[in-house]
């Protein structure tokens, strides 16, 4: 009962954390992807040494690189989490259920951004990215789980 529930808000919290994200305007998000990339690049470069023009590529360059992980990244969350719900739960299938959820959301959240984000767009790219993040958080979550499962299989039996 308590990893259902936990799972189940950590599920919740970060389907709001999307939301938040994309509930912002364009400018806001650049803004803050720009804000954690400078933050990257001065403490692993030389950013802050780099001419002007080299600092501007360097910052177009790597800000989508961050902006990329933060799709990737979120959704690998959500993969992992709602798996954890849906097998705590004990559903039959928690894979599919888990896809299902990932999925939907992520395309859930990509019209959100095209019709009520000022300066967002439905972009496919960002759905893909979405989308392998949760994949490979299911597949991480199924791996641990059965692990773990299998190692308190053993525990018993002892």
């Amino acid at each position: 009962m308590f990893k259902k529930t936990t799972f189940f808000i950590l599920t919740c919290a970060c389907i709001i954390a999307i939301f938040l994200f994309s509930e912002q305007v364009a400018q806001t998000s650049d803004a803050v992807s720009r804000g954690i990339a400078e933050k990257i690049l001065i403490g692993l470069t030389d950013y802050e040494d780099l001419p002007a023009d080299q600092r501007l590529a360097a910052m177009a360059s790597f800000n989508e690189t961050v902006r990329s992980f933060a799709h990737f990244g979120i959704f690998l969350v959500l993969g992992i989490f709602s798996f954890g719900f849906f097998a705590s739960a004990k559903m039959k299938r928690p894979v599919f259920a888990a896809v299902a959820l990932c999925a939907g959301y992520a395309v859930f959240d990509e019209i959100h951004q095209e019709f009520f984000s000022e300066g967002r767009a439905f972009e496919l790219i960002d759905l893909a990215k979405d989308w392998s993040g949760s994949a490979l958080g299911i597949l991480l979550a199924w791996i641990a789980w059965h692990f773990f499962a299998k190692a308190g299989q053993r525990q018993r039996t002892r």
